[in-house]
This record gives C-alpha cells, structure tokens and sequence, in this order.
C-alpha cells in the first residue's frame, strides 16, 4: 500500500455544507453542548462565526482567527458583530503546527497569527489551552504551553488559558448566562448540588 500525498492530506477542505452545521450546532446548542469547528481558511470561519444559526463556540487551529478583525473597517460588519456579540474561543493548537508544519509554512502563519493576537487582545476571541497531541511525543502535551510563551505570551496568562480557559471552552451551556452565573456563585458558597456540578 502506498503513503499517503502529504500534499493531499494537508489540503484544507470544507467538509460539511451550511444545512448539515446548522443542524448540528442546533441539536448540540438545544442539548446544552458546546461545539467546536476544526478549521483555518478565512472564508470558513467567517461561517462559522457570523451566521447567528451556524455560530460555533470555539475554532480549533484556526490560524486565520485574525484576519476576521484585520480587514474590517465598519464596526457593523457581521463577523465582528456577531464576535462582539458571542465570543469564540480560539485553541490555536501551536504545538501541532510546531510539530508537523515547519515544511509547508504552516507553522509561520500560526505563529504570525498567535502574535498578532498577543499584539491586539480582542476581546471577542478567548483562548484556550489543547493541542492535537497525537502528532507530537505522549507525554510532551506541555509543549502547547512553551510554545505559547516562546511567541511572547506572559506565563500567567498562559496558565489561565490551560485551566480556567480550558473549562470555560468545553464546560456545559449551563454554566452560560444568568443561570451559568448563578451556579457559579452557589459553587462558591458551596451550595451547588454536588451530583450536577461536576457536569
């Protein structure tokens, strides 16, 4: 059997149609789940993002997460609208760009992005701390977070970003919104159900 063209596999495709992710991020959103999107094309995120049916809740690679902000000029513009209005996290998976994208500039454009964040911290794109940790050592999952503060990203923040960020990304829809802040504060004073909080 034959290699796979690694130029084949490392093609950039739009696996899904409007009509499938808009029934699926419907069905995870009325389930109380989050969504991800593994995509980096411009064009893509802009989808995904700025159709109010088709909004995911993070963008896993993504790094052309940027180029939404850059290019617009009027603040009513839809992506930075629907942004403004529904954050996204962004797990900018650097390590795997590291890893396996020094050869077709992959990793250049994820870090030029990644700095490029550092540099306007929009408030509209949080980020969260994961790595597609089946293309590096098991083990060296550590490496996310180096790579992170090689571009310039403060240690503090960095961590942030693997903890609380890393919650707030996957945790349930429940701990969204009004009801999401009152079982916050019922954690903090140790009055959340103990069977649920965990969810």
């Amino acid at each position: 059997m034959a290699d796979v063209s690694t130029r084949t596999a490392g093609t950039s495709l739009t696996t899904f149609t409007d009509a499938e992710v808009r029934a699926m991020v419907t069905e995870a959103h009325r389930l109380g789940v989050k969504i991800a999107a593994h995509a980096q094309e411009a064009a893509t995120l802009r989808r995904l993002v700025a159709d109010p049916h088709v909004h995911v809740d993070s963008i896993e690679h993504g790094y052309n997460m940027l180029s939404l902000l850059s290019d617009v000029e009027d603040k009513s513009t839809s992506v930075l609208s629907a942004l403004d209005a529904k954050p996204v996290f962004w797990v900018p998976t650097l390590a795997t760009y590291y890893t396996v994208g020094q050869s077709n500039g992959a990793w250049e454009r994820a870090a030029r992005s990644f700095r490029e964040y550092l540099e306007k911290q929009p408030k509209c794109i949080r980020i969260a701390c994961g790595g597609d940790t089946s293309v590096f050592a098991h083990g060296d999952n550590a490496l996310e977070m180096k790579m992170m503060f090689r571009l310039g990203a403060p240690w503090r923040q960095i961590l942030k970003w693997c903890t609380i960020g890393g919650w707030e990304c996957v945790r349930s829809m429940r701990w969204e919104g009004e009801e999401g802040e009152a079982r916050l504060r019922n954690v903090e004073q140790l009055t959340e159900d103990a069977r649920v909080v965990g969810d």
